[in-house]
Formats: structure tokens, C-alpha cells, sequence
């Protein structure tokens, strides 16, 4: 696997997983902008005309924000992912190549293979 299809890989993943563990609740208790959210998906609705874009507001998020989010609520997803020290550093690192990778710039190969 490419490692842009990786990156979006996990993105999706999340996103999912976000939804499934907390349904329309996922935003509670975070610094996450509902608001800028709905701008975004007003701002894609218009600039793709025809395009049905998600209505879902988690798709909006930034890499960034899933972390937050799933920090938040560390005990509904402690029993996905155990150890939140090894969460928060592999999450890292996959952030760290996210914005090399989106921004077309090369990974070294053992960062490719963690991917």
C-alpha cells in the first residue's frame, strides 16, 4: 500500500471508530469548533457544485482533532487500543509522516514500512 492510501487509511478508520464507540456525542467535551466545522462543509457544498458532500461533520476534522478526540474519551477506546502511550506515540509518528507524505514530499523506507 502507497503510503497516501495508508494515511487515508487511518483517517477513515478513525473516523469510523470515532462513530461507532461515540455516535453524534463525539465532539463533547473537546475544543474541537463545531461552527469552523459547518463552514468547511458549506465552503465544499459550494465550491463542488453537484458534489453530495458528507453531511457528517466528523469528516471535517483535521488529523489533529481525532487525537484530541479519542484523548478526550481515552476510556471508551482503551479497550481498542490498550496502551495509551503507545496510542499517543505511533499516532505521532503517523502525523509526523501525514504531513510529509500530504505535502509531496519522500519518507525514508522504514518510515514507509511503519506506514
Amino acid at each position: 500500500m502507497e503510503p497516501y492510501e495508508a494515511i487515508n487509511s487511518i483517517e477513515a478508520s478513525l473516523r469510523t471508530l470515532i462513530h461507532e464507540i461515540l455516535g453524534s456525542a463525539w465532539a463533547e467535551g473537546t475544543s474541537i469548533d463545531i461552527e469552523k466545522l459547518k463552514e468547511k462543509r458549506k465552503a465544499e457544498a459550494t465550491s463542488r457544485k453537484g458534489a453530495i458532500v458528507d453531511e457528517n461533520l466528523l469528516a471535517y476534522t483535521e488529523f489533529y482533532q481525532l487525537q484530541e478526540i479519542v484523548q478526550k474519551k481515552w476510556a471508551e477506546f482503551k479497550p481498542v487500543f490498550g496502551d495509551r502511550k503507545r496510542f499517543d506515540s505511533y499516532y505521532d509518528r503517523v502525523e509526523h509522516f501525514r504531513n510529509a507524505v500530504m505535502h509531496s514530499r519522500e519518507i525514508l523506507p522504514f518510515e514507509r514500512d511503519l506506514l
